[in-house]
């Protein structure tokens, strides 16, 4: 039976000292060839947000840079900035 790939996924959510930011990318871009529309991984320690797209592209917001998730949410609206206020990061 065929299932159909997720829409996005939180890649462990957070880059941790155990599991190396590129391992987790390289599996956002195992996500993304199954079909996944978008992975994210989320760095605490350099406050920076990568989005893996299915086409492979990744965009990085750090600070005051919108992040991207405009294929899934299309309403949503916020900043590096305010993720990491949000999450208790600072």
């Amino acid at each position: 039976m065929a299932t159909t790939p997720r829409t996005m996924t939180l890649e462990e959510l957070l880059a941790l000292p155990d599991s190396p930011l590129p391992s987790q990318l390289r599996r956002c871009h195992e996500f993304a060839a199954a079909g996944v529309t978008l992975c994210m991984v989320v760095d605490p320690d350099r406050e920076m947000v990568s989005v893996v797209r299915r086409d492979g592209t990744v965009r990085e917001a750090r600070g005051a840079e919108r992040i991207d998730l405009s294929e899934v949410l299309p309403s949503f609206e916020a900043t590096a900035d305010q993720l990491f206020e949000a999450l208790s990061f600072r």
